[in-house]
């Protein structure tokens, strides 16, 4: 009876049949196919995801870089490494011979190295200082520089100021001759000379001016050694003047 086949039934195809057999192999591959085209798409879901991802990290630190760079521009370093050598002597006489003009309430009050300033001791009086400073931050060891960076670069230098609670004046120094541009500057009352001087390094200052009570003489104070004059050769007694030879 398991052999025979019943009249009217569905004809059932035997297990060993090979139509079977290859109907279910196609199926399988079928199946295989579509899992490896599964995984397929999973694999290149992830790489794009760590791609964008990376694209993410690297526009936030590149945002970060930028806001870094825009931080460095706004405040620059200070150049507290002095050039090798002592400061030219020519230019420690161009130092002496500014006029360093300070914006008091009362009006403009030119200063001068060597010379008492009357307008100048009343105000350190009216400000109770016994000693006042000029600093400037303009052009680092007498260097010409970007007029945008010495403007941040004297902002710095105010602002250090501002923390120490220093009182202080705006001021500019001046080269007579014109020779040099006019520097922005700041006098600042009840400075200690060493704070000063510590302040004027930092900022790449080759001097600096101190001003002390009852008198307000200006003196100029270098940072660095200054070089010397080249000699004068001695002329000879009786001897003319060496001319130039045509």
């Amino acid at each position: 009876m398991g052999g025979q086949h019943v009249p009217g039934a569905p004809e059932i195809a035997h297990v060993g049949d090979p139509d079977l057999r290859q109907r279910g192999l196609r199926r399988q591959l079928a199946d295989r196919a579509l899992h490896v085209q599964v995984e397929q798409v999973r694999a290149d879901a992830v790489p794009r995801e760590a791609v964008a991802q990376q694209v993410r990290l690297d526009a936030i630190e590149s945002g970060e870089q930028l806001h870094a760079c825009q931080h460095t521009r706004m405040t620059p370093e200070p150049r507290d490494t002095p050039p090798r050598g002592p400061i030219d002597p020519a230019l420690a006489d161009a130092y002496r011979a500014a006029e360093y003009e300070v914006d008091a309430p009362a009006g403009p009050v030119v200063l001068r190295v060597g010379v008492p300033s009357p307008a100048l001791a009343a105000q350190m009086r009216a400000a109770g200082a016994a000693t006042a400073a000029l600093l400037t931050a303009h052009n680092p060891w007498s260097v010409p520089a970007d007029p945008r960076d010495n403007a941040r670069m004297q902002a710095a230098l105010e602002a250090e100021l501002s923390s120490r609670g220093v009182a202080r004046l705006p001021a500019r120094n001046r080269d007579p001759q014109g020779a040099w541009p006019p520097e922005a500057s700041v006098l600042a009352f009840g400075l200690a000379s060493g704070e000063a001087d510590t302040l004027a390094r930092r900022f790449g200052q080759n001097a600096w001016l101190r001003v002390d009570a009852p008198d307000a003489v200006p003196v100029l104070v270098f940072t660095r050694p200054v070089g010397d004059h080249p000699p004068i050769a001695p002329r000879r007694p009786g001897r003319a003047p060496d001319r130039e030879e045509r």
